[in-house]
Protein backbone atom coordinates (compact mmCIF):
# COMPACT_ATOMS: atom_id res chain seq x y z
CA UNK A 1 0.00 0.00 0.00
CA UNK A 2 1.49 3.13 -0.59
CA UNK A 3 2.03 6.28 1.63
CA UNK A 4 -0.03 9.35 1.73
CA UNK A 5 1.92 12.37 1.37
CA UNK A 6 1.63 13.73 4.76
CA UNK A 7 3.19 10.64 5.80
CA UNK A 8 5.73 10.80 3.28
CA UNK A 9 6.58 14.52 4.30
CA UNK A 10 7.09 13.10 8.17
CA UNK A 11 9.44 10.57 7.21
CA UNK A 12 11.72 13.20 4.92
CA UNK A 13 12.17 15.34 8.07
CA UNK A 14 12.31 12.51 10.03
CA UNK A 15 15.52 11.54 8.12
CA UNK A 16 16.81 14.98 7.14
CA UNK A 17 16.64 15.26 11.20
CA UNK A 18 18.62 11.77 11.62
CA UNK A 19 21.58 12.98 8.61
CA UNK A 20 21.83 16.00 10.48
CA UNK A 21 22.16 14.90 13.97
CA UNK A 22 24.32 11.74 12.62
CA UNK A 23 26.92 14.20 10.33
CA UNK A 24 27.48 16.65 13.52
CA UNK A 25 28.79 14.01 15.89
CA UNK A 26 31.65 12.70 13.90
CA UNK A 27 32.30 16.53 12.67
CA UNK A 28 32.78 17.57 16.42
CA UNK A 29 34.56 14.46 17.28
CA UNK A 30 36.77 14.69 14.19
CA UNK A 31 37.63 18.71 15.78
CA UNK A 32 38.18 16.97 19.12
CA UNK A 33 40.91 14.79 17.13
CA UNK A 34 42.33 17.40 15.41
CA UNK A 35 42.80 19.79 18.54
CA UNK A 36 46.48 20.18 20.05
CA UNK A 37 46.87 18.37 23.07
CA UNK A 38 46.12 20.64 26.08
CA UNK A 39 44.25 23.26 24.09
CA UNK A 40 40.88 23.90 24.88
CA UNK A 41 38.64 26.23 23.13
CA UNK A 42 38.71 29.74 23.86
CA UNK A 43 34.84 30.97 24.10
CA UNK A 44 34.04 34.46 22.86
CA UNK A 45 34.47 37.34 25.73
CA UNK A 46 31.45 39.55 26.13
CA UNK A 47 32.05 43.19 26.61
CA UNK A 48 29.33 45.25 27.78
CA UNK A 49 29.03 48.27 26.09
CA UNK A 50 29.95 51.23 26.41
CA UNK A 51 27.53 53.28 28.76
CA UNK A 52 25.69 56.29 27.76
CA UNK A 53 26.44 59.83 27.96
CA UNK A 54 24.50 61.32 30.77
CA UNK A 55 21.98 63.57 29.86
CA UNK A 56 22.67 66.99 29.79
CA UNK A 57 21.94 69.36 33.01
CA UNK A 58 18.47 70.83 33.23
CA UNK A 59 18.19 74.21 32.64
CA UNK A 60 15.92 76.42 34.47
CA UNK A 61 12.79 77.78 33.16
CA UNK A 62 13.99 81.68 34.31
CA UNK A 63 16.86 81.09 31.16
CA UNK A 64 14.24 79.69 28.56
CA UNK A 65 12.93 83.39 28.33
CA UNK A 66 16.08 85.77 28.55
CA UNK A 67 15.96 89.20 27.35
CA UNK A 68 17.67 89.65 24.01
CA UNK A 69 21.20 90.72 25.36
CA UNK A 70 24.63 92.01 23.39
CA UNK A 71 27.99 92.68 25.85
CA UNK A 72 31.68 91.84 25.40
CA UNK A 73 33.67 89.86 27.29
CA UNK A 74 36.89 91.03 28.63
CA UNK A 75 39.59 88.42 28.12
CA UNK A 76 40.91 87.05 31.76
CA UNK A 77 43.14 84.19 32.56
CA UNK A 78 40.13 81.33 32.24
CA UNK A 79 40.03 82.43 28.26
CA UNK A 80 43.97 82.48 28.25
CA UNK A 81 46.39 84.36 29.67
CA UNK A 82 47.02 86.70 26.85
CA UNK A 83 46.26 90.07 28.08
CA UNK A 84 46.21 91.98 24.63
CA UNK A 85 43.22 89.79 23.53
CA UNK A 86 40.17 91.56 22.01
CA UNK A 87 37.23 91.57 23.82
CA UNK A 88 34.53 88.53 22.73
CA UNK A 89 31.43 89.85 21.12
CA UNK A 90 28.76 87.58 23.04
CA UNK A 91 24.97 88.26 21.60
CA UNK A 92 22.57 85.94 23.61
CA UNK A 93 18.69 85.44 23.48
CA UNK A 94 16.90 82.58 25.38
CA UNK A 95 17.42 79.91 21.88
CA UNK A 96 20.66 81.63 20.40
CA UNK A 97 23.99 82.71 21.53
CA UNK A 98 26.26 84.30 18.94
CA UNK A 99 30.60 84.84 19.84
CA UNK A 100 32.96 86.76 18.08
CA UNK A 101 36.31 85.30 19.19
CA UNK A 102 37.98 87.41 16.28
CA UNK A 103 38.10 88.69 13.27
CA UNK A 104 38.09 85.70 11.57
CA UNK A 105 36.20 83.45 13.52
CA UNK A 106 32.61 83.08 15.39
CA UNK A 107 30.37 80.93 16.66
CA UNK A 108 26.63 80.37 16.52
CA UNK A 109 25.33 78.27 19.19
CA UNK A 110 21.56 77.17 19.31
CA UNK A 111 19.45 75.56 21.42
CA UNK A 112 17.53 72.63 20.44
CA UNK A 113 13.76 73.51 19.99
CA UNK A 114 12.32 70.07 20.90
CA UNK A 115 14.66 69.19 23.98
CA UNK A 116 16.17 72.74 25.64
CA UNK A 117 18.65 71.18 27.10
CA UNK A 118 20.21 69.94 23.96
CA UNK A 119 22.11 72.25 21.94
CA UNK A 120 24.25 72.03 18.30
CA UNK A 121 27.00 74.87 16.97
CA UNK A 122 28.56 76.43 13.99
CA UNK A 123 31.63 77.46 13.56
CA UNK A 124 32.57 79.88 10.92
CA UNK A 125 35.98 80.41 9.76
CA UNK A 126 36.52 83.35 7.27
CA UNK A 127 39.84 83.23 6.61
CA UNK A 128 39.20 79.20 5.02
CA UNK A 129 35.42 80.41 3.50
CA UNK A 130 34.00 77.05 5.84
CA UNK A 131 31.11 76.72 8.27
CA UNK A 132 31.84 73.67 10.38
CA UNK A 133 28.39 72.16 11.99
CA UNK A 134 28.72 70.69 15.13
CA UNK A 135 25.77 68.37 16.84
CA UNK A 136 25.57 68.17 20.57
CA UNK A 137 27.47 65.14 20.54
CA UNK A 138 30.73 66.65 18.91
CA UNK A 139 30.40 69.43 21.15
CA UNK A 140 30.38 67.36 24.15
CA UNK A 141 33.65 65.21 22.62
CA UNK A 142 35.57 68.05 21.00
CA UNK A 143 34.73 71.40 23.59
CA UNK A 144 33.09 69.84 26.92
CA UNK A 145 30.12 71.62 26.26
CA UNK A 146 27.46 69.45 28.04
CA UNK A 147 24.10 71.18 26.52
CA UNK A 148 22.31 74.43 26.67
CA UNK A 149 23.31 75.56 30.14
CA UNK A 150 26.84 75.30 29.63
CA UNK A 151 26.24 78.14 26.66
CA UNK A 152 23.27 80.06 28.21
CA UNK A 153 25.73 81.09 31.27
CA UNK A 154 29.01 81.39 29.76
CA UNK A 155 30.46 80.39 33.37
CA UNK A 156 31.59 84.46 33.11
CA UNK A 157 31.71 86.73 35.68
CA UNK A 158 28.69 89.39 35.27
CA UNK A 159 31.69 92.52 36.53
CA UNK A 160 33.82 91.53 33.21
CA UNK A 161 30.90 92.37 30.95
CA UNK A 162 30.37 95.44 28.84
CA UNK A 163 26.57 96.33 27.63
CA UNK A 164 26.01 96.70 23.73
CA UNK A 165 23.17 97.13 21.62
CA UNK A 166 21.83 93.81 20.17
CA UNK A 167 22.56 93.06 16.60
CA UNK A 168 20.17 90.35 15.47
CA UNK A 169 21.85 89.91 12.40
CA UNK A 170 24.43 87.78 13.59
CA UNK A 171 21.72 85.39 15.08
CA UNK A 172 20.70 84.11 11.81
CA UNK A 173 22.17 80.88 10.56
CA UNK A 174 25.38 81.02 9.25
CA UNK A 175 24.89 79.37 5.60
CA UNK A 176 22.25 82.43 4.96
CA UNK A 177 24.70 84.84 6.16
CA UNK A 178 27.40 83.64 4.22
CA UNK A 179 25.84 81.81 1.23
CA UNK A 180 29.50 81.45 -0.43
CA UNK A 181 31.33 79.87 2.19
CA UNK A 182 30.85 75.33 1.91
CA UNK A 183 29.38 74.36 4.87
CA UNK A 184 30.66 70.87 6.29
CA UNK A 185 30.12 68.93 9.24
CA UNK A 186 32.86 68.59 11.90
CA UNK A 187 33.92 64.95 11.42
CA UNK A 188 33.92 65.63 7.96
CA UNK A 189 36.42 69.00 8.70
CA UNK A 190 38.51 66.61 11.11
CA UNK A 191 38.86 64.07 7.96
CA UNK A 192 39.39 66.82 5.19
CA UNK A 193 40.98 70.16 6.27
CA UNK A 194 41.36 69.71 10.32
CA UNK A 195 44.42 67.29 9.39
CA UNK A 196 45.97 70.10 6.84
Amino acid sequence: MPMSLPARRRLAVLLLATVSIATALPAGALAEQQRPAGTAFARPTRTTPPAAPEAPPVVPAELLTLVPMAFELKSSGALGDSSDRAPLQVTRTSDRVHVRLSATREWLYVRNPLDPRRVSAALVDHAQRVIITYEESDLRNALGIRGWLDVITLAVDPATLIQRDVDRTVLAAPETRFPAYRAVEYTDWLEGLGGQ
